[in-house]
């Protein structure tokens, strides 16, 4: 579904990726891990055309797609939850939902608020709460709600556990689980590898840019070494 090819990228002078490539098929979560610094967040953001391409092709749903504007992008049905959240603060959950709103594209069941709130009932009492008052991990879930109301087929989700206690965290996993489920593609850029490799089927580790291992979350578990060469802080 989408393919990364070769890729390099980065910010004005600075490169960040080296050549990356990685594939992520329907119905499958795959991680990229990495220390702070190495390309996870940039990787994402190359894919939503946030960050330039040196070099390199990007292509998901048999379409070259690392020349289109990002709103080109989220229309072809890839779906990016940021970092920073960026949910609408002084809007209601209800307003938020309802920002995120797109037309489906024909594949599967369509997200409305009533099937966001029957996966995340959480959000159900809060609708007319203004999103800017909610905890971190309630933001963190309405942010991957509104993007869901986009209905897309793919969705990138840059750092989902960071800052959020153990029992959102264990939530976000069941949500991720779920929308594999659904069918759906998801891609993670994660420091939790504990998160991650509970919720991945495959696993990518970036360091200065560059791919140093990509297979199965098994094979990574039973690969000790990697996780303290790659990852220990």
């Amino acid at each position: 579904m989408l393919s990364i090819r070769s890729i390099s990228a980065g910010y004005g002078p600075a490169r960040v990726l080296f050549g990356l490539s990685l594939e992520l098929r329907a119905g499958e979560v795959s991680v990229i891990l990495g220390r702070n610094g190495a390309g996870k967040s940039t990787t994402l953001k190359a894919v939503m055309a946030m960050v330039p391409l040196s070099s390199g092709q990007i292509w998901f749903s048999g379409k070259r797609i690392d020349r289109c504007a990002t709103w080109e992008i989220a229309r072809a049905g890839i779906g990016y939850v940021a970092e920073e959240r960026r949910i609408f603060p002084d809007l209601s959950v209800l307003e938020n939902l309802e920002a995120g709103r797109r037309s489906a594209r024909g594949h599967g069941s369509p997200w409305s608020v009533e099937r966001i709130i029957a996966l995340l009932p959480a959000l159900g009492p809060l609708g007319r709460r203004r999103a800017g008052t909610l905890s971190g991990g309630e933001q963190q879930m309405l942010a991957v709600a509104r993007t869901l109301m986009g209905n897309p087929s793919c969705i990138l989700l840059d750092e989902p556990s960071e800052g959020l206690a153990p029992a959102v965290v264990e939530r976000l996993a069941t949500l991720v689980r779920t929308l594999r489920g659904e069918g759906m593609a998801v891609l993670l850029a994660e420091q939790n590898m504990r998160f991650a490799l509970a919720v991945s089927d495959n696993a990518h580790i970036i360091e200065k840019g560059g791919l140093r291992f990509s297979g199965t979350a098994r094979q990574l578990q039973e690969h000790a070494d990697l996780s303290a060469e790659y990852l220990a802080l």
